[in-house]
Order: C-alpha cells, then structure tokens, then sequence
C-alpha cells in the first residue's frame, strides 16, 4: 500500500463498498417504482380525461370525473414523483460515494473511514426501509461482487411480490446458510 498509511486488507475495503453498492441498488429501484406508479396514474388521468373515452362512454360522464380526481389525488397525497426524486438523490449520492472510493488507488485507513462516515451522513437521511427490497438488493450485491450464494437471504415468492409494497420486520430475513 504505501507511503507509512496504515494497509487496508481486502476485507475491510468490501466492508464498506458492499453497502454503499447494495443501497444504489435499493435506491434506484425505489425511484423505477415511484416513478413507474406516477406514469401510470397520470396515463389514467389523461385516458379518463380525453373526449373519445366520453365519447365511448357517453353515460358515465361522473364516473370518468371521479377516475380522473382518484388517480390526480392519488399521485398528489401519495407523492409518488417527490418520492422518486428523493431516491434518485439518495441514489446520486451514493454513486459519487462509489466513485470516490474505485478511484482510490491506494485506500488508506483514513480512507476507509472518511467512506463510512460519508455513508453513515447518506443513511442518516434516508426513509423508512422495506425489508424485503432491502434483501433482494443484498441478494444482487451478493453476486456482483461473487461472493458465497449461502451468505444470501431467502426470500419467499410473496416477499418477492410484496417488497416494494410493504416494510415487514428485519429480522424475517435470514441467510440461506442459516
């Protein structure tokens, strides 16, 4: 390693990588779910609004009104678009918390520490966590750094289905070499 800095072994440089590419992951698949639930509402918004769907039908003028107030609303208290936006920063952060870190050469033990109090400042400001999508981001990391498929967490078809959807308890997920 160099110059009179204390070495930082392998390991240690994983310790803090694997989080901050677990939580890039995490992040940006929350913006695609916001983002994807406000184009679908807003698609909702502008069919039920358009005059050939009150063409087509023509008796349910109130109908087509409370379609287009329940999609806006929806989107509006929901806050799908803030949402995404707020994890597309959470996600641009810890991308420039990764770049800083592979452009290292010769990561120092100052290094190692600067990075993981930059995360922890990231961490302190996100939301709430879903567990499940928490756990299938740990599964991705898992593979892209090659790591032993035993340490992955097991996560049954209805966590799969659900993780965007619900928080569930953290201590639900256990590694599949438990």
């Amino acid at each position: 390693m160099g110059s009179g800095h204390p070495e930082v072994s392998q390991e240690e440089l994983f310790s803090v990588l694997f989080p901050v590419e677990k939580s890039i992951r995490y992040h940006r698949r929350r913006r695609a779910f916001y983002d994807s639930w406000h184009r679908w509402l807003m698609l909702g918004v502008i069919l039920a609004g358009s005059a050939s769907v009150a063409d087509v039908i023509p008796s349910y003028p109130k109908v087509l009104g409370l379609i287009i107030a329940l999609f806006g609303a929806s989107d509006l208290v929901f806050g799908l678009s803030d949402k995404a936006r707020d994890h597309d920063f959470l996600m641009r952060r810890f991308c420039h918390l990764m770049a800083d870190m592979r452009s290292c050469s010769e990561p120092t033990r100052a290094h190692v520490d600067r990075w993981q109090v930059e995360r922890i400042q990231i961490e302190a400001d996100e939301p709430a966590t879903y567990w499940a999508l928490e756990a299938a981001c740990f599964n991705e990391a898992t593979r892209a750094f090659d790591r032993n498929r035993d340490d992955e967490v097991h996560l049954a078809w209805y966590y799969r289905l659900t993780k965007n959807y619900f928080q569930y308890d953290p201590t639900r997920f256990k590694a599949v070499g438990q």
